[in-house]
């Protein structure tokens, strides 16, 4: 996965994506309340000292890092909250310094206006550090008090998609820009397999993210892949009421409930469906799911289930759909 593990970021970022992945062995509702949270937490706080000096060797781990980024944003106690932050800022650090990588001044300029962007007090609240002066303080606090990874030990926050989304685009924007000065780069690529990977396996603590940054990254995507998420979306809520023949072939036996998931669902279709290939009889499919999930009547879903219908008429009016009916 990650070269042949000879230097020290190789080692930790290898093995935190091998912990990540065993989550989904025996997942629980919450990251904080698996079995592996502390090994998880640890080895978080091992990537920001790591961090520094460009240790990470961004220019190799880029897709690991923000994927790692994009499932612990806004997750566990304060000080690591405060972590996953510093950490985008010391990686974006690392792209603006890097020896290997040779930026043209406007990249630069990017990578610049990015920093600034993520200390605004917008990203703050988006990392869950809203309350705090200074995230480097809380990042490297030390108290007995803060050193509890366990879920009792600490208020949890609530996390919204929405923010997720906009962190990812975020990140997604200084990858993009940085692949423009470099000839033959993988980086989106990899992370969108890695994102892939997490968004089609049941784990109720991550699988929600991973739809969500798969919606946000793709660059393409396929009819089988639509009809995955649907199917998904159909076992997260058994109360939708989708059309008869569409229903018929998405349902299975392991329905399970999950609002969190209905909505990250709804998030990555509105995201993806535009990328479609317009002979695709799944364009008309979402207008119906879109009704469906606001026929849940759940005020959570509102945003989204509306946000789906409004790009699913768009994208229906952009194939001219509605020309001759």
């Amino acid at each position: 996965m990650i070269g042949y593990l000879h230097t020290p970021s190789d080692q930790v970022i290898g093995r935190m994506c091998k912990i990540i992945d065993k989550t989904c062995l025996s997942p629980t509702p919450t990251l904080e309340q698996h079995l592996m949270w502390d090994d998880i937490a640890i080895l978080a706080r091992y990537m920001l000292m790591l961090s520094f000096n460009n240790s990470l060797d961004v220019a190799t781990h880029l897709p690991y890092l923000f994927h790692v980024v994009t499932l612990l944003v806004a997750t566990g106690p304060l000080s690591l909250r405060a972590s996953t932050h510093g950490l985008v800022i010391n990686i974006i650090h690392s792209l603006c310094t890097c020896s290997q990588l040779n930026f043209r001044e406007e990249t630069k300029q990017v990578l610049r206006l990015s920093l600034t962007e993520f200390s605004l007090p917008k990203f703050y609240l988006l990392f869950g550090i809203s309350k705090v002066k200074s995230a480097a303080v809380i990042a490297f606090r030390s108290s007995y008090r803060d050193r509890s990874f366990s879920p009792g030990s600490y208020e949890r926050e609530t996390f919204a998609l929405s923010s997720l989304e906009t962190v990812t685009e975020a990140l997604l924007e200084i990858m993009e820009a940085c692949m423009r000065d470099i000839s033959v780069c993988k980086w989106l690529d990899q992370w969108t397999e890695l994102a892939q990977k997490f968004a089609f396996q049941y784990n109720p603590s991550l699988q929600p993210r991973a739809l969500v940054v798969f919606g946000c990254i793709s660059k393409r995507v396929t009819h089988s892949q639509i009809k995955q998420i649907i199917r998904i979306l159909s076992k997260a809520s058994p109360l939708l009421s989708i059309d008869r023949g569409l229903e018929s072939c998405l349902k299975g036996p392991d329905n399970y409930n999950s609002q969190v998931l209905i909505e990250a669902t709804v998030i990555a279709l509105t995201k993806l469906q535009p990328l479609l290939n317009k002979d695709s009889p799944m364009h008309k499919a979402v207008f119906w799911v879109a009704v469906a999930v606001l026929q849940l009547d759940e005020v959570n879903l509102y945003s989204a289930g509306t946000a789906l219908l409004e790009q699913n008429l768009h994208t229906l009016d952009s194939l001219r759909v509605f020309n001759d009916k």
